[in-house]
């Protein structure tokens, strides 16, 4: 988390200065940048402390195939598009989906690896739903993803900044994230495939997928995961909050409000994973039921953002 990132007071001025000062600091810090959207640190971070209660780092030390999965979901979503040069087929990307997240934590059943993994993919898509659904990261309601996956990588330098500051693991968080960006294995690639057999019935769009499809997309995101996380954990932390300011349309020019977002609507993320992961694990509802619900009540309780003057 960014709690103890020192804040930075943003400079008085009026609006039109402001704006000025605030694209020259983003085009000055931003020069050959990868963009990502919700970014993997936030995954990390987010998925980490509400499944375990552990920071990222010493979540990834420990429980590295729930690491793993926290990304998985965006190797498909993405990977198909336009990042892996066509070696993760289209299809995979209606793996990006709650429902089916809730179908691999029912396959997992006892077995503490695949149920690790199980709800580290759901962490993703469920902490995606606090971004979206609030409107935080679309404002609009659509997704322009250029300015998304600004905000988001600024977001994740905010995020490792913090690790760095408050964790056991500080001296090792490069190698710990390098790992967590590592391509799943064979037995993990072999269970997504098994899965969308077992919930396709149920989900008309989800295609059936083999292992060799999954470890596809997994390797290709894998290359270009580990250049993103690595860019966010050596870019200079004044330049992230430049960049919170500029593409949070609700900072209302403070860098500390947009800091203050930032945490909410993390704050948001995990508890919309706790939620779901509670739905499915202690109540024993659907997969659709955990995903609809939690859904609804994100929209519901996450309606209150920090505002300026608070």
């Amino acid at each position: 988390t960014a709690h103890d990132m020192k804040k930075k007071r943003t400079p008085v001025a009026n609006g039109s200065s402001l704006a000025l000062l605030v694209l020259l600091a983003a085009a000055l810090c931003g020069s050959g940048r990868v963009v990502h959207a919700w970014g993997p640190l936030s995954h990390f971070d987010m998925g980490c402390g509400a499944l375990f209660n552990l920071s990222a780092p010493e979540c990834i030390s420990s429980r590295l195939s729930s690491a793993q999965a926290m990304d998985l979901p965006d190797a498909f979503f993405f990977g198909a598009g336009f990042t892996t040069g066509g070696q993760c087929k289209p299809e995979l990307a209606q793996l990006h989906n709650p429902t089916f997240a809730g179908y691999m934590v029912q396959a997992a059943g006892s077995n503490q690896t695949l149920l690790d993994f199980a709800l580290g993919f759901g962490s993703h898509v469920m902490s995606d739903l606090a971004g979206f659904e609030t409107l935080y990261l679309s404002p609009l309601g659509a997704v322009h993803w250029l300015p998304v996956w600004q905000l988001m990588e600024a977001q994740d330098v905010v995020v490792a900044k913090g690790w760095s500051s408050s964790s056991p693991f500080s001296s090792t968080i490069a190698q710990l994230v390098e790992q967590a960006s590592a391509p799943i294995s064979q037995p993990l690639a072999e269970f997504v495939a098994r899965v969308s057999k077992l919930a396709a019935p149920a989900l008309p769009s989800l295609p059936v997928v083999s292992a060799s499809d999954v470890l596809a997309c997994s390797k290709a995101w894998s290359a270009g995961l580990r250049r993103i996380t690595a860019n966010a954990l050596r870019t200079e932390s004044s330049c992230a909050e430049w960049d919170l300011l500029f593409y949070d349309s609700g900072a209302q020019g403070s860098v500390d409000l947009a800091t203050a977002r930032l945490r909410y609507y993390q704050g948001c993320g995990r508890t919309a994973i706790q939620q779901w992961r509670s739905l499915l694990l202690d109540q024993r509802v659907s997969p659709a039921q955990a995903a609809s619900t939690t859904a609804r009540s994100i929209v519901a309780t996450c309606r209150h953002p920090p505002r300026s003057g608070e």
